[in-house]
Formats: C-alpha cells, sequence, structure tokens
C-alpha cells in the first residue's frame, strides 16, 4: 500500500509541475514586486500620490501612496531578467533598479517637486483653489452687516473657488483577458473625483502568433503561447538554433517533456513544485482516511 502512495505521489508531482508551466505559458509574464517608503520634498508622502515603474519608457505598473509607503507589481517576460525598471514619483524619477522575476525588491524613494500639493508650503505657483490642502479652503466672503450707511464703496464679497482636479495617469496597460487598466491620481489633491479619468476599458487582444508555432531567437528556442498573444522562452541551445527548432549533434529529436523541462525558470520550478505538495498533500490524506475506515 505505501509503495503505491509513494509512486502516486511521484506521478502527482510530475503532472502537477508540468501543469503549472502549461497555466504560465498561457501568459509567459512572470512577477516581481517592488515596495518602500516614498518622501517628497523631505516629508513622507502623503496619500493618493502616483508611482510609477517604466520598462523601455512606458509604464508598466502603478500604484497610490498610503501612509508614506507603495508597493507594485511589475510582470514582465521572464526575458527580460536583468534590465532596468525605473520608479517615478508623480512623473518623476525617483529610483531604478533591474528586473528580477520572483523576488520582492525594497527601494525607498524620494523626490524634490516644486509646488507639489500636499507638502503642506503653499507656495507661489499654489492657490486655495488649485491646492486647499496646503494653502487652505477659499474665503466664503462677505460676513455681514456694517452698519447700513449708504450703499457702494465696499469691498464685494469673496466667491469661493472650487478646487479644480489635475489629473495625471500612467498609461494604459498591456491588453489582458480582453481588459486594459491604468491608475490616475489629482495633481491638486481636491478630495473629489469628478472629472476623474476612467482607469478600466475593454480591448481586442493582439494575435501575433499561431499556436504552439516554433522561432529562433539567436540560440534561443521560443514557442508561440497557446492564446497567439506572446512568444515564450522555450529552450536554450547549447549547439545553437535553427528553423523553429535546436540543432542536435545527431539525427533530429522531436522536442520531448523533457526538453521543455529543461527550458523552465526558477519561478516555474518553484510554483510547480508547491502546487504539487498541495496536491499531494490532499491525496495522502485522502488515501489515510480511507484505510483507516
Amino acid at each position: 500500500m505505501k509503495n503505491k502512495i509513494y509512486h502516486l505521489i511521484i506521478i502527482t508531482l510530475i503532472v502537477s509541475i508540468f501543469y503549472a508551466e502549461t497555466v504560465l505559458a498561457q501568459y509567459g509574464y512572470f512577477p516581481q514586486q517592488f515596495y518602500g517608503s516614498v518622501t517628497v520634498n523631505n516629508a513622507p508622502a502623503p496619500d493618493g500620490v502616483l508611482i510609477s515603474a517604466k520598462f523601455n519608457g512606458n509604464d508598466v505598473a502603478g500604484t497610490l501612496t498610503k501612509d508614506g509607503k507603495y508597493a507594485l507589481i511589475v510582470a514582465l517576460q521572464d526575458k527580460y531578467a536583468g534590465d532596468t525598471i525605473e520608479l517615478y514619483v508623480q512623473n518623476v524619477k525617483a529610483a531604478e533598479d533591474v528586473f528580477a522575476p520572483g523576488y520582492a525588491t525594497e527601494v525607498s524613494l524620494s523626490v524634490v517637486i516644486s509646488n507639489f500639493c500636499g507638502d503642506g508650503d503653499c507656495e507661489s505657483g499654489e492657490s486655495c483653489s488649485s491646492c486647499p490642502a496646503d494653502c487652505g479652503t477659499c474665503p466664503t466672503g462677505g460676513g455681514g452687516g456694517g452698519g447700513g450707511g449708504g450703499g457702494g464703496g465696499g469691498i464685494p464679497p469673496t466667491v469661493p473657488t472650487a478646487c479644480e482636479e489635475e489629473w495625471i495617469c500612467t498609461d494604459w496597460s498591456e491588453c489582458i483577458n480582453y481588459l486594459q487598466k491604468r491608475v490616475c491620481a489629482d495633481n491638486n489633491r481636491c478630495g473629489t473625483t469628478e472629472n476623474k479619468p476612467i482607469e478600466k476599458q475593454e480591448c481586442e487582444m493582439p494575435i501575433i502568433c499561431e499556436p504552439d508555432e516554433t522561432m529562433c531567437e539567436g540560440d534561443t528556442l521560443m514557442i508561440c503561447s497557446a492564446l497567439g498573444t506572446t512568444w515564450i522562452t522555450l529552450q536554450e541551445c547549447e549547439l545553437g538554433c535553427s528553423d523553429g527548432k535546436c540543432i542536435e549533434t545527431s539525427t533530429e529529436a522531436p522536442l520531448l517533456p523533457t526538453g521543455f523541462f529543461l527550458g523552465l525558470s526558477a519561478t516555474d520550478w518553484i510554483i510547480g513544485i508547491i502546487v504539487g505538495i498541495i496536491v499531494a498533500t490532499v491525496i495522502i490524506f485522502i488515501v489515510t482516511r480511507r484505510k483507516r475506515r
């Protein structure tokens, strides 16, 4: 009975790893989390400050600060591991780091921004209408009645001016599951959302290749995802790649699952093993319970 259980566990682990890789291959994107404190003009950033991550000049992630901190997730194809990710505060570059899929990286951000609404300093470019957070609310004016004398000549009551929203947004994300997203923040911190731009929109998934189609990119063998929307690294070819397959020393051999597994990244293996352990644990529990009965 024990041998059967062990064999079942081994089979489950193998199937789980293969299944996890297949699921990830649908998209071919792997995440890294960036987090840390945010300082603007030598003070902790107020809530709602826009933090964005750029890759090759394009926004790939965005979030808003909370309690002077931020946390965002950048998801790119694993072939971009080691490339530079730039981090911005209100569109002002604050830091840069390398893309390391599967890791959580602490990067504290600090910038100096003139006329920044929310730093407690009412500067020359700010006013009660553009930044009540720093300059206070505009006076309601007209207080009343000073002795009924003869009309005219008085200063007319001040009409309160509403805070004017000034929204800044990240770029639209790539089309994933027929949906694009972005993050927007009010530069003037009015506390209203009347003119807030939309942050989600439907989109068409671009088809760039035939599912399971292969191609060579240098010495790397690539395969088209099951959705036909992205190219995924399948295998590094030791002897080079040609005509959509690795060059072999002897007769050409078909690409079996063994070769497929050799192309997995560390993230793939970790996810697959975790899934396998969970499934194996459930199976052991069920078999043991039946045996006791």
